[in-house]
């Protein structure tokens, strides 16, 4: 599949965006049970979101999109931005799911997966978009 290349951080979005979703979701379903508080269920669920997600937009980037195989060589920074992002998207996903008084740590997963990549996605948009000027 030919992407195009303005199209590229529109796709890269939407791949974040459902992956993260998805893999929030079924985090906190599978830790619900250990005993682990709100705070460590939003950051692993943030975590694996993040760590899945960008792991599929850059096999898929790569493969469809010649400006993707570059990220290869970013390496410290993606994992710098991922760290970031986990903390932002995890805690900001908990301190949501408690403004709603929500008793599901599925809902938990969700919200904080969708955070968390959100603010990956803005952090490797923005990184591409400067080194473009």
């Amino acid at each position: 599949m030919k992407i195009q290349q303005g199209a590229s951080p529109s796709v890269s979005i939407l791949i974040m965006i459902a992956v993260g979703l998805v893999i929030g979701v079924c985090t906190a379903a599978i830790v619900q049970g250990t005993g682990l508080g709100g705070r460590a269920v939003a950051l692993l669920s943030g975590g694996a979101a993040v760590l899945v997600a960008s792991f599929l937009r850059f096999k898929v980037m790569r493969g469809s999109h010649p400006g993707g195989a570059a990220e290869g060589s970013l390496v410290g920074t993606m994992v710098i931005y991922g760290l970031i992002s986990t903390v932002a998207g995890g805690l900001a996903g908990h301190d949501i799911y408690n403004l709603f008084d929500a008793r599901l740590p599925a809902l938990l997963g969700a919200i904080a997966g969708l955070l968390s990549v959100c603010v990956m996605s803005i952090a490797m948009i923005t990184f591409h978009e400067d080194r473009r000027l």
